[in-house]
């Protein structure tokens, strides 16, 4: 049973190519903050990412907020120490099955793969690269949770 959201940033909750949020963000956010908590975890930017994060108002729906030079299996877990939920209660949503979604996989979590953008032609090349489930629109998990 899921207890838990950890998000990417880049590509899944935020579009660098037009600066804003990706299409369904917000509103997916909005409705699973007032049902689970929430993690983000971003990969490098340092204090720019994080005064980014801030001035989107990001801030306010997750419980634990991390920017780190490369995304590794304790980053995940720290988020579910952070949130109080066990690893296998967690969902990870990301836009790269080489990186969120391997992570995810390898920590027991459920992982829902978001195919669109710059990474969405990029394939799974092993087991561990498989998401549980493919979404392109973050609206869809308004439905599925």
């Amino acid at each position: 049973m899921i207890r838990g959201f950890i998000f990417d940033f880049s590509g899944t909750v935020y579009d660098k190519r037009s600066g804003d949020f990706v299409e369904g963000a917000k509103e997916a956010l909005e409705y699973l903050f007032r049902r689970y908590p929430l993690a983000l975890i971003s990969k490098s930017g340092g204090r720019k990412k994080r005064t980014l994060i801030s001035s989107l108002g990001l801030d306010r729906y997750f419980m634990s907020v991390l920017v780190v030079d490369e995304k590794r299996s304790a980053d995940f877990l720290k988020c579910a120490s952070v949130m109080g939920v066990l690893p296998e209660n967690i969902a990870v949503v990301g836009d790269k099955v080489t990186s969120e979604i391997r992570i995810g996989n390898l920590l027991g979590m459920k992982t829902i793969w978001l195919k669109r953008g710059k990474y969405a032609g990029l394939f799974p090349s092993s087991k561990d690269e498989e998401p549980d489930v493919i979404i392109t629109d973050l609206l869809q998990l308004k439905d599925m949770f």
